[in-house]
């Protein structure tokens, strides 16, 4: 009797595809960048989690380093890869922005919408990606951010 594997009729998604499948990865997490309108550098991370081989959520939370106070950012996209199977590959995305500000024992919690386009590499498990974010709310804001997404499962 073979227990080396999961039991029959038992599995998951994970297991079931190969881990140099370019067009599916199952999640990956990685950022870091730059806020041009607030002169903020940003660290942070996300998670791509495919719907299908096209489509993915991804969600995504930023932390501004400012000068005073703190802001967070959290951001629920959808992203459609335009060119699956390439091995650099262009993305598009866009959905909820929501930034929660605070300095000086007061906050503001603001929800606008994001666009965002990219490039992400698509070799072995680790995805050097660049993408630029547009967002609005009560003014507008742009972020380029880059990095090394990983390959959890």
């Amino acid at each position: 009797m073979d227990l080396s594997g999961p039991p029959a009729g038992i599995g998951s998604r994970a297991s079931s595809r190969r881990s140099d499948d370019k067009d599916v990865q199952l999640a990956r997490a990685g950022a870091g960048g730059y806020d041009f309108d607030g002169d903020n550098t940003v660290v942070g991370g996300q998670l791509s989690l495919p719907l299908n081989r096209v489509l993915e959520l991804y969600p995504s939370v930023d932390v501004y380093f400012v000068d005073v106070g703190s802001r967070v950012g959290f951001n629920g996209d959808l992203k459609v890869r335009l060119n699956r199977g390439a091995a650099v590959q262009l993305c598009v995305a866009g959905g909820v922005n929501v930034l929660r500000i605070s300095s000086g024992g007061a906050s503001n919690t603001d929800t606008g919408w994001d666009l965002l386009g990219g490039l992400e590499s698509r070799f072995g498990h680790t995805h050097p990606y660049v993408e630029g974010r547009a967002m609005q709310h009560d003014g507008s804001a742009f972020q380029l951010n880059a990095g090394l997404n990983i390959t959890l499962f």
